[in-house]
């Protein structure tokens, strides 16, 4: 219902399949998205884009994740659904651009991007006496642009047009 209810409004849905651990949740619990899963259930649903579990959290990680590069391959050849990284937050770039190789087309960065506006916010903050917001959020504001601009930059050499 979702699904057609969103087409008439020329909306695309994504859904989550598998278990991506929120902020607070346990991040030690798996379960891995299955592409035999991932395959039935954007059939069924006739949802446009599928963010999957294949190692990822939300929020930064503790360690370094190990992203299943094997298993995105796999369901991007069970589904014709976009695929998304939801928890890409300190996914080191290798990682994100093996992903993006292996089927990825769409990555989650919220709590990257909001942890540096804030800390950036922090720091001009410090000893600011105005109350001027237009005086201190263009710095935050242009540190995330800067932030955004480097993730691109992994993927601005790749031929997207022929993958």
């Amino acid at each position: 219902q979702v699904v057609q209810l969103a087409q008439s409004y020329g909306a695309a849905v994504e859904a989550e399949l598998g278990y991506i651990a929120k902020l607070g949740q346990d991040k030690d619990r798996i379960a891995l998205t299955d592409p035999r899963d991932a395959e039935k259930f954007v059939k069924e649903t006739g949802i446009d884009w599928l963010a999957i579990a294949v190692g990822n959290a939300h929020g930064f990680y503790k360690g370094e994740p190990a992203i299943d590069l094997t298993r995105i391959s796999e369901i991007a050849a069970t589904t014709d659904a976009i695929l998304v990284l939801h928890g890409s937050s300190g996914i080191p770039d290798a990682q994100l651009v093996a992903a993006v190789d292996s089927g990825i087309t769409k990555i989650n960065l919220a709590t990257e991007i909001k942890h540096c506006f804030m800390q950036t916010l922090r720091n001009e903050l410090e000893g600011h006496p105005g109350i001027d917001l237009r005086e201190v959020f263009p710095v935050p504001t242009r540190a995330v642009a800067s932030l955004i601009e480097s993730k691109l930059q992994l993927f601005a050499k790749k031929d997207i047009t022929t993958s």
